[in-house]
């Protein structure tokens, strides 16, 4: 998981799951997930990490996996 402003100057932010399980603490009631580099490196989406979720985390309904492709 990566942060920036506007796709700029991305900084590595952590895991998704373990970051996820924060905000899911702090109250979230959505979670959305971009892969915003899948397209630009010619690759398919991660989603590897996507079965842990509702193992971590009781908000991820909704929840939103997307990339470019």
């Amino acid at each position: 998981m990566v942060k920036g402003v506007r796709f700029v100057d991305l900084i590595d932010a952590g895991d998704p799951v373990e970051l996820a399980t924060r905000y899911d603490a702090q109250g979230a009631d959505e979670l959305i997930f971009l892969d915003i580099t899948a397209s630009s490196d010619h690759r398919q989406t991660m989603v590897e990490w996507c079965p842990a979720l509702p193992t971590k985390c009781s908000s991820p309904s909704p929840s939103v996996v997307a990339s470019g492709r």
